[in-house]
């Protein structure tokens, strides 16, 4: 985060400004349906989407607003007055598309030598007595988990326990989210942990969400747990390009393609700066993915003709026209059937790049 001070007045109460450094504007857009037609081709493997519209809204203001002292603080700016924040919905053809545009002057100014100024920190921070028992309560019901863990047990946590670790965003407990999904979960208790999962990465902040979703699904070889972090992110819309791209430049395969699912997904919002971006990922795939298959020649049965085959990375030889191998499922790629595919992507992205270059260029 950009710790810049901020105000929507003209002036800054007790600070001394000593350069006016020019206005600085950003804009971000977000599509509630703005890509539904590219989805539409593809078969939706994740389930449903259902996201608190307000806490869209809150989040696309917030990462306006660090773009925003992002251009201030390349100026020269430790502030920013006057800021003015905008929101315009915009509909037709069947697209909606919703944009916030924040502005604000960039200034230099001076803490006053008695460091009282605007958002000024209080180190003498406090909790009551209710705090510290429920603090109490999630702490006790963390270890216990964690012990039940470390012997190989199933976890679990009474409402009242996963309502307070909720509501002081206990950080402890994402390994145990995580160790959870690496078991077995029985069929009727799936539905509850799953929700679980989504309601906790849910309400942390979108960098701390992504920083611990995806070096976990970096380092994992859980399929269950894979497939609970893709769930995630493509529920709450937290696609990141640079750690995709990490993904993609994995040495292992199935990482590899891990990141081409995740491209399927989307963004919560989207600024002019993925244009390059998207592009760049449509270039990487194009050289980490090229056919595992070898085209070759087999000899006809009772005949000299040859015909053509594609042999598939586990030896199987398979009819040109056969899309994916009798033995082990995949196609030339190495990607099993309702898995996206590098050319289902690299459609998927071009479209992307159409709606984003149009949107921005206008």
């Amino acid at each position: 985060m950009n710790n810049l001070v901020v105000t929507t007045s003209s002036s800054l109460e007790n600070w001394e400004i000593t350069r006016y450094l020019g206005v600085v504007t950003s804009h971000v857009v977000a599509g509630t349906n703005i890509f539904s037609d590219a989805f539409a081709s593809f078969s939706d493997i994740f389930g449903g989407r259902s996201k608190s519209y307000q806490k869209q809204i809150a989040s696309i203001n917030n990462q306006a607003l660090e773009l925003l002292k992002e251009k201030a603080k390349r100026k020269g700016g430790n502030a920013i007055v006057a800021l003015k924040i905008d929101h315009d919905e915009i509909s037709g053809g069947g697209k909606s598309m919703f944009m916030v545009t924040v502005s604000g002057t960039a200034v230099k100014a001076n803490l006053p030598e008695n460091g009282n100024g605007l958002n000024a920190e209080n180190d003498d921070k406090e909790i009551d007595a209710k705090q510290m028992s429920e603090l109490i309560k999630v702490h006790k019901a963390v270890t216990k988990m964690n012990h039940k863990k470390q012997e190989g047990k199933g976890i679990y946590f009474r409402d009242d326990e996963w309502k307070l670790i909720l509501k002081y965003k206990e950080l402890d407990v994402i390994p145990l989210l995580f160790y959870r999904f690496f078991q077995k979960i029985p069929d009727h208790m799936e539905g509850e942990w799953k929700n679980k999962f989504i309601e906790f990465f849910g309400m942390l902040d979108t960098d701390l969400a992504n920083k611990y979703l995806y070096n976990e699904i970096l380092k994992t070889e859980s399929n269950t747990l894979e497939n609970i972090i893709l769930y995630a992110i493509n529920k709450l819309s937290l696609v990141d390009f640079d750690r995709v791209e990490a993904l993609i430049r994995n040495d292992n395969f199935n990482k590899k393609k891990l990141g081409i699912q995740l491209l399927a997904c989307d963004k919560l919002s989207y600024q002019s700066s993925d244009i390059q971006k998207i592009q760049k990922l449509m270039n990487l795939i194009d050289k980490e993915f090229s056919k595992q298959a070898e085209i070759v020649e087999v000899s006809k049965t009772f005949s000299s003709k040859t015909k053509k085959m594609w042999e598939c990375g586990c030896g199987t030889q398979n009819d040109m026209s056969v899309k994916y191998c009798n033995n082990c499922g995949r196609n030339k790629y190495g990607f099993e059937s309702g898995e996206y595919n590098p050319e289902q992507i690299d459609s998927l992205l071009d479209q992307k790049i159409e709606v984003l270059s149009n949107y921005f260029n206008n």
